[in-house]
């Protein structure tokens, strides 16, 4: 199965997940991200496991590298 077959069958990421690893491609850290919206780390944290199931991905860098990839992040 190609990439761009794997990136139509993905679940869509909600706009805060998309946010979320835009700021880590951006070179932010949980703890920041979490401060710069509000939150705790955990839950940023949970929106990084959520956006991993649903594409695909290990881990955060894997999920960075298929966002980009797929056109989600820039």
């Amino acid at each position: 199965m190609t990439f761009e077959q794997r990136v139509a069958l993905m679940k869509p990421l909600s706009a805060t997940e998309i946010e979320v690893l835009q700021k880590f491609a951006d070179g932010l850290g949980t703890a920041e991200i979490a401060e710069s919206r509000r939150t705790t780390a955990q839950v940023i944290k949970n929106y990084t496991y959520r956006a991993c199931q649903k594409l695909g991905a290990d881990n955060r860098a894997h999920l960075i590298a298929v966002a980009f990839r797929a056109g989600i992040i820039r």
